[in-house]
């Protein structure tokens, strides 16, 4: 990386490089006749203060931590640190000899070396940009482990934050074999009792003694194995997993009450959500944590029957959907009433909605309280890490397409777009990790602007200290971009079976995404002409696909390029062709909404 700007806060004794981008990885510095004994020193940061001077309040034990460089008064030296990388898209520099220009520094870029698998472009500028700094999170924390930050002194491959973010990341790049290589450390760290740590490797003490890394965290040894099973085809992962798997889950039934989770323990809730309900009665905060810990342990159980059928133990996969049907009355018992979610945050809504907690007729009651709880905030985003990334397949699941649009196409606080519009190279560990529309040393989070009411226990500003500019979690949006802009998704494990299901919007005009799947190439685009749309497809060989055009009736579709496509079905909307390899072009009227 070559700095784009710097600046110098302090005449003649402090230099502050911009690197433009945020990154991990180190500097390397050329000086030229510096005096020997001459201290050459650099501390890194995400961010700056107003004044132009270097913020690292957030590094938290790494604070200190500085690269220092003593000349030997060489007519030209150059150096780099070994055996250590840094955060940052800021770099402070003291002690320079002279004036330091654009060429005096380089940043060293480190990451996992895997292939890019996307290639991705469409018609909004916030949306491709999103998908840049998506990238660059990615990179950033892929080095050995997924981590959870790449600059202060946590960076762990923390559990919940992986899982979140690792169907994203395996649209980015081919992640299979890094992801393989973790899940040794998680297996690892899986304790006697069964319960699986909360992060992996379960180093320096640090959580490794807790054997209840509790759900969405200790839920990666079993939905990471399932996840690759089904992007890459790896039925391997599932049998090397499933005895762990297996005591796993029976560890987890222990630590329920009445199948679901006992409150007079601690547990994670739906991390950084600003859409809480506040309980008058108990006084706490509890709705939003208690579903969403319940809405996974369902899921693991779910994802564990899907396994078990796989590998052909069948007793085990009845056992397990029994258990999970179980949790999910107990669920409906709990948090749902004849009109809907009882606390109807978009997190809750979606949860319930995603992971197939509720049944027809009220999925359509919880769909519209979900339309209503993003409505009421002006499309505005509440949900934290366990709830965001399944905000936009809730609505558009549920057919609420334009609204789900409503959602990611948002620029103002809090939302995907306001990170892209404050110039964010990578995704915030918050919605609002700045704020710099506020005054400086104000309150982090504008309560009135996020349409959150105020109360007590709600925390209006953010601790330096649990804060990072670099942070994956709330990237778990790439992949509805991905799959429903973009239009590809897997229609079996390894991408066997292809879906092309292009969710169009005149705001957004085209797409034209390319993604390298086990199988080659897949390649969809659609573009909005007035009222027809064309959707292109390219299928690799030994695959089969089904492609989805938006139309009412088959009539209404022209095949101008479809050689070997044929009409399959029509379904709520779209009009469906099954297809094999090869390349094809479709052509439709637009229906009105779109």
């Amino acid at each position: 990386h070559r700095p784009v700007a710097v600046t110098n806060p302090i005449p003649h004794e402090v230099f502050i490089f911009d690197m433009g981008s945020n990154y991990a990885g180190f500097v390397r510095i050329k000086v030229k006749n510096p005096p020997k004994g001459q201290a050459i020193r650099l501390r890194f940061g995400d961010w700056l203060h107003s004044d132009g001077s270097l913020y690292n309040e957030n590094l938290r034990g790494a604070r200190p931590m500085t690269d220092e460089y003593v000349c030997s008064g060489r007519p030209e030296e150059t150096w780099q640190p070994r055996f250590t990388f840094r955060g940052h898209r800021y770099v402070e520099v003291t002690g320079w000899p002279g004036k330091p220009d654009l060429d005096s520094i380089t940043g060293i870029e480190l990451t996992q070396d895997v292939p890019c698998a996307i290639i991705f472009s469409c018609g909004n500028e916030m949306v491709n940009k999103l998908h840049e700094v998506l990238a660059q999170t990615r990179r950033a924390n892929t080095i050995e482990a997924p981590t959870d930050c790449s600059q202060r002194n946590e960076r762990q491959g923390w559990g919940g934050d992986a899982l979140l973010f690792s169907r994203t990341a395996d649209y980015l790049a081919d992640m299979q074999a890094f992801y393989r290589k973790w899940l040794r450390g998680v297996l690892d760290a899986q304790h006697e009792c069964g319960g699986f740590a909360r992060l992996a490797p379960a180093n320096h003490g640090y959580y490794a003694g807790d054997s209840d890394g509790m759900p969405a965290w200790a839920d990666i040894g079993v939905l990471l194995p399932w996840y690759l099973y089904r992007h890459y085809g790896d039925a391997e992962i599932l049998a090397q997993f499933y005895p762990a798997i297996r005591r796993y889950l029976k560890f987890r039934l222990s630590t329920l009450k009445k199948y679901l989770c006992d409150k007079s323990k601690f547990y994670y809730g739906d991390w950084n959500a600003l859409d809480m309900y506040w309980n008058a009665k108990t006084s706490e905060w509890g709705a939003d944590s208690a579903v969403a810990y319940d809405a996974y342990t369902a899921l693991a159980f779910r994802t564990a029957a899907g396994i078990a059928s796989v590998l052909r133990h069948a007793d085990d996969a009845a056992k397990f959907m029994d258990s999970f049907g179980r949790i999910k009355k107990a669920f409906n018992r709990a948090y749902v009433s004849r009109n809907g979610m009882k606390h109807p945050t978009q997190g809750n809504c979606a949860l319930a909605l995603s992971f197939n907690l509720i049944d027809d007729p009220l999925r359509v009651k919880v769909a519209r309280q979900l339309v209503s709880a993003f409505r009421s905030r002006d499309w505005k985003i509440g949900a934290g890490i366990l709830s965001a990334g399944e905000t936009l397949f809730a609505l558009s699941g549920a057919g609420h397409v334009q609204e789900a649009y409503n959602v990611l196409l948002n620029d103002t606080f809090p939302s995907w777009g306001y990170m892209v519009k404050c110039g964010s190279p990578a995704i915030w560990e918050h919605w609002g990790s700045r704020r710099p529309e506020l005054p400086e040393g104000g309150k982090m989070f504008d309560a009135c602007a996020s349409g959150v009411k105020d109360g007590p226990g709600f925390t209006q500003h953010i601790s330096p200290a649990m804060n990072s500019g670099n942070h994956p979690a709330l990237g778990a949006v790439g992949r509805w971009i991905y799959e429903n802009i973009g239009g590809i998704s897997a229609g079996g494990p390894g991408f066997k079976k292809i879906i092309i299901r292009p969710l169009v919007d005149r705001r957004v005009g085209f797409a034209d995404v390319s993604y390298r799947s086990p199988y080659g190439l897949i390649r969809s685009s659609w573009k909005i002409s007035g009222s027809r749309l064309v959707v292109q497809a390219e299928i690799p060989a030994n695959t089969t696909a089904e492609i989805h055009i938006p139309a009412a009736k088959p009539d209404a579709v022209r095949q101008p390029e479809a050689r070997g496509a044929s009409f399959l079905r029509r379904e709520n909307g779209w009009v469906i062709y099954s297809a094999g390899s090869g390349r094809y072009a479709f052509e439709a009227c637009l229906p009105c909404r779109s």
